[in-house]
């Protein structure tokens, strides 16, 4: 991290959009989230979009958010060519939307949940992912501590939590790391996508691809892309 900061942090060209996919009905959380996100991209100098997309129009609070955040609600009655469902359905409407204006070369796509937030390693991680030639159409993964928000307020999901995170950082590391595919599924969240890997795969997945998305988009993607871990 000491490294990064030296470097004046960002550096290169390309852009990130942070996407935050939610039904809406949690609007706390998911303010909390933009916010801290904001404040950290700001701090490194990233060049950064964040769009977070709904299913229900949500409550800002009163908070007047930069330009660089973006509001979209689902319009009630889109439908997907194959009938997506769910978050799927939210993520190819901005997908073929917001995004469709966006150069496929220059612009990544970071997923993250409603009450996801970024640490300041992972920014570095992030950088020097993107940074890496040999990862212009990777698709990457990292390390998710979960129940990060009041921390070790309940001692019991607290440790079932650790657990997750100790899966990430064996299991889930390896198969990035070793053997450049998602054999054993990846998650919805910290996923890391060139614009354009995105695009070609999308997420009109159907009604059955559309309950784990996140596994099917991986599953379709490793036939013809490679996975990489992102550290941070």
């Amino acid at each position: 991290m000491k490294s990064f900061e030296r470097k004046k942090g960002w550096t290169i060209k390309k852009q990130l959009i942070v996407v935050y996919v939610s039904r809406g009905d949690n609007a706390e959380a998911l303010t909390r989230s933009v916010l801290h996100t904001e404040s950290l991209l700001k701090k490194y100098g990233v060049k950064y979009r964040i769009e977070v997309i709904t299913d229900m129009p949500i409550s800002t609070n009163g908070i007047v958010y930069s330009n660089k955040v973006r509001f979209t609600v689902v319009p009630a009655m889109y439908v997907t060519p194959n009938r997506a469902k769910y978050k799927a359905r939210a993520l190819e409407y901005l997908l073929r939307t917001k995004l469709s204006r966006f150069d496929k070369n220059n612009n990544w796509i970071l997923h993250l949940d409603e009450d996801s937030t970024m640490h300041d390693s992972v920014v570095a991680g992030i950088r020097e992912f993107i940074a890496r030639r040999k990862n212009s159409t990777t698709v990457g993964q990292g390390e998710i501590k979960y129940n990060a928000y009041n921390y070790g307020a309940n001692p019991l999901i607290t440790s079932i939590d650790a657990v997750r995170t100790g899966d990430d950082l064996g299991r889930f590391r390896l198969q990035f790391k070793l053997f450049k595919k998602p054999l054993f599924g990846m998650h919805g969240s910290f996923v890391l996508v060139p614009l354009k890997v995105e695009r070609d795969i999308g997420f009109d997945l159907g009604g059955k691809g559309s309950i784990t998305e996140d596994a099917y988009f991986a599953l379709l993607a490793s036939t013809k892309y490679k996975f990489g871990w992102v550290d941070g």
